[in-house]
């Protein structure tokens, strides 16, 4: 088969037409030479400017590129708007790319992409008012390339709808400034586009995505992070790449698809920050390819009735199914799977079958050894774990499924059991010369009692006391003391004690005793000025208030203490009523108080 190429490379040339088309294999211009374009021209394959040369425009006119492979590479200048009534514009309807050996930006004046254009890391340049246009059937494949503009006059860029974008510049795309793949003036992104991020680093979507769109797709990325909430119409592809909520919720509509090829999957949180995956309409078995930054934890709902539902992961776990929580005891970590999912129905009625899929990695080393009858399923009911349920589940296969008509919050573990006590809050401050201890626990009837244990200047932990639990099936407080303080380091923890003489510790707290702390109050004859004698107080800052026998608060400053005992003065309001007031001294970790009478 022939093919006719035009080239000039001894003499400026206009080209000249052939056939009733005009169409060419390649048009080149070579050995700093000018090719003046002066009518509509196809290039099947190539449309090469080397060697210093110059591509200009009699008229205006259309140079269409048609191949399966063809490219556009510029090593001198493309003059697509030399004067008023001359302009160049391009039909990009093959698969064509941007010669990656190109040394100056490839210049247009108007492009209509309805094929597929790569810009293989190359710049694509509009101006004077030119606008480059990806039609509904068109797909731009950025890479790290730019869409940028030329002149002083603005430069436009348009996705219609249906069209695709390839995004693969770290910032994204963006709705203004000069970062992202598209930095014209005007940028056009569809909720009806699709968007494909795909990129050796890691990427923001940016604030140029809309929040619907109809396809987002992560494709061999290490991770993209949305820049803000989005609504999928059509599809969630995850293919080798990782999608990062960060806060930002996503929501599937009725009819979107979600699918994921390992590895790859939604990450719901980042840290203590929360997101979720929404889907509206489930009426069938469907998916939420959801994990962390490195386990893989799917969640999925088959309901009887159509419904609605989100769905998250984190890890590690902690017993009151809050992110950064407080952790589960040791003895009780090591029979579940380190994750809770955070599955809700927002809208719908009825059961609903959830399963549930998880990794080796996050096994406890009990949960490991389980059979397919022994795993099974907890929910938590804002109070404590309901007992662990199963329909069905495989410590091969690492999945189980259970049955629900209430969701919240869920955990894995062993078929049957039951949490005897889960710690909400342990807290430990400094109180006048004593230690003050309380703390909270969810409580069932399997728990026996609490022991309060302390460890001085890193001796061991030895029991306090015993205190007996008050097992009202909720929250319950408790408060304690420690006055036989010693001067060190003093660690704290309270042990949960179940019937069954399973053991469950709170976090630990230390804190540091320098001796024994007092203030005392010097009052001059009328009560007009306070004096406060600070003795064995640490250097810092701390808020002094004056508290009346009402709990109001009649004097307040803050007060900056180098740490000697001394004597502070203070001068109290003349119209300050007798009565009983207390001094109340707070700074980090400690807390003194010392009533008076005016």
């Amino acid at each position: 088969m022939s093919r006719l190429c035009f080239i000039n490379s001894r003499t400026d040339k206009t080209i000249y037409g052939f056939g009733a088309t005009n169409t060419y294999w390649d048009v080149a211009a070579a050995d700093s030479r000018v090719l003046t374009i002066d009518r509509d021209v196809t290039v099947q394959n190539q449309l090469r400017i080397e060697g210093g040369s110059t591509l200009t425009v009699s008229g205006n006119r259309t140079a269409t590129l048609s191949g399966a492979g063809g490219s556009i590479f510029n090593a001198g200048f493309m003059n697509a708007n030399p004067s008023f009534g001359n302009t160049l514009n391009y039909v990009i309807s093959g698969a064509v790319g941007l010669d990656a050996l190109s040394t100056a930006p490839v210049d247009v004046f108007n492009m209509a992409i309805s094929g597929t254009l790569s810009l293989n890391g190359e710049t694509l340049r509009t101006g004077n008012t030119g606008t480059i246009t990806v039609g509904g059937t068109g797909t731009l494949n950025c890479g790290t390339g730019l869409v940028a503009r030329y002149g002083a006059l603005v430069a436009n860029f348009v996705m219609s709808p249906g069209a695709s974008i390839v995004v693969g510049s770290a910032a994204g795309i963006t709705a203004s400034g000069a970062t992202g793949n598209i930095q014209t003036d005007t940028r056009t992104f569809p909720s009806t586009g699709n968007y494909t991020y795909t990129s050796s680093v890691a990427q923001v979507t940016g604030s140029g995505l809309p929040g619907t769109v109809a396809q987002l797709n992560a494709v061999n990325t290490p991770g993209v992070t949305l820049s803000g909430a989005v609504t999928v119409a059509g599809v969630v592809n995850l293919n080798n790449g990782f999608l990062a909520l960060n806060g930002n919720g996503l929501t599937l509509g009725s009819a979107a698809t979600f699918t994921r090829t390992a590895p790859g999957h939604v990450i719901t949180f980042n840290g203590t920050v929360e997101a979720a995956v929404a889907k509206t309409a489930i009426a069938a078995p469907f998916t939420f390819h959801i994990g962390t930054a490195t386990e893989y934890l799917p969640a999925t709902v088959n309901p009887v009735s159509a419904s609605d539902f989100n769905a998250g992961v984190f890890s590690p776990a902690s017993s009151n199914a809050v992110p950064g929580g407080p952790a589960f005891a040791p003895a009780d970590l090591v029979k579940f799977v380190n994750a809770i999912w955070k599955v809700d129905r927002t809208s719908g009625t009825g059961d609903a079958d959830l399963t549930l899929g998880w990794t080796t990695a996050l096994e406890g080393s009990s949960f490991t050894n389980y059979n397919d009858a022994t795993v099974a399923m907890s929910r938590y009911n804002g109070t404590v774990w309901t007992p662990f349920i199963r329909n069905s589940g495989s410590n091969a296969t690492n999945t189980v499924t259970a049955t629900f008509n209430t969701f919240s919050p869920f955990l894995l573990g062993p078929v049957n059991l039951t949490l005897p006590v889960s710690f909400t809050a342990f807290n430990a401050v400094l109180e006048n010369g004593r230690v003050r201890l309380n703390w909270s626990a969810q409580e069932t009837d399997n728990l026996s009692h609490y022991e309060l244990e302390r460890s001085v200047n890193n001796s061991g932990f030895t029991k306090m006391r015993l205190v007996e639990a008050k097992r009202s099936g909720s929250t319950n407080a408790y408060l304690e003391f420690d006055a036989e303080l010693l001067k060190g380091a003093h660690l704290y923890r309270v042990v949960a004690v179940g019937k069954d003489g399973d053991r469950r510790y709170s976090n630990t707290i230390r804190l540091n005793v320098s001796g024994r702390r007092l203030i005392n109050i010097l009052l001059n004859g009328d009560a007009a000025q306070l004096g406060i004698r600070f003795t064995g107080v640490e250097q810092g800052t701390y808020q002094l208030n004056v508290i009346s026998a009402a709990g109001q608060v009649v004097y307040s400053r803050m007060l900056v203490h180098d740490g000697n005992d001394q004597t502070q003065l203070f001068r109290l309001a003349q119209s300050l009523p007798a009565g009983v007031y207390n001094v109340v001294l707070r700074g980090e970790g400690m807390q003194l108080n010392q009533s008076f009478v005016r």
